[in-house]
């Protein structure tokens, strides 16, 4: 029988930290205050897949309910809006593109809650990067996003691809300050206990020494 082993890649637990909210926000000219939802991806908008739709879908959503009056959507991954973001969306900060990996995680240290509604996805290293930073990830219950994301503990799932019930967990994770804190605490540890570089490393090394030590002969003269 064939064994299969699943080794999910690492990220830079040190470059990738919880930084100060305030401190964050402020060096990237957001709101000092508020709740600030996060959609990053590179080319932003341009790739269907990524979900920026959706992700304007739900947050006009929690406007129309009411839950939204207080969310302030952060946009980064290209220089500017797509021309077609409906108007019930609200008013967008834009970071614009963004290739340096410490301004990186600086926007998601300053953001309370990652969105990552892509249509198709494997280990998303958005949400590693985000979890890293002790930010809580909301996401489609989709490919490799349950193996990073525990519902309600580091992040939040929806179903495939109701806005509205994106929004509806969206707003569950939101809406009480001591659960979002013990998210943040859990989205952290749940890098350093699985998605470490080093950890990565010595699941690849245990792999190649079993393989290593089924080899027939070895061992003989």
């Amino acid at each position: 029988m064939q064994t299969v082993r699943v080794i999910p890649n690492g990220v830079d637990e040190v470059l990738f930290r919880p930084i100060e909210k305030s401190w964050a926000r402020d060096i990237l000219g957001l709101p000092r205050d508020g709740i600030q939802a996060l959609f990053i991806a590179a080319g932003g908008g341009s790739d269907p897949n990524k979900g920026f739709d959706l992700f304007c879908e739900a947050i006009a959503v929690m406007g129309a309910r009411g839950a939204g009056s207080n969310v302030l959507p952060v946009f980064a991954g290209a220089p500017k809006l797509p021309a077609d973001v409906p108007a019930e969306c609200g008013s967008f900060m834009v970071l614009g593109s963004i290739s340096d990996e410490r301004v990186l995680g600086l926007a998601y240290s300053a953001a309370d809650i990652t969105v990552v509604p892509s249509r198709q996805e494997n280990l998303a290293n958005t949400v590693l990067e985000s979890l890293a930073c002790g930010t809580p990830v909301a996401a489609f219950d989709i490919g490799g996003m349950p193996d990073m994301v525990e519902d309600g503990i580091n992040g939040v799932l929806a179903k495939p691809y109701s806005a509205e019930h994106l929004a509806s967990r969206m707003e569950w994770c939101l809406s009480d300050g001591e659960r979002l804190k013990r998210m943040r605490d859990a989205a952290r540890r749940t890098i350093l206990d699985e998605f470490t570089l080093m950890r990565q490393a010595r699941r690849y090394r245990e792999l190649y020494e079993e393989l290593a030590a089924d080899q027939p002969g070895r061992g003989s003269t």
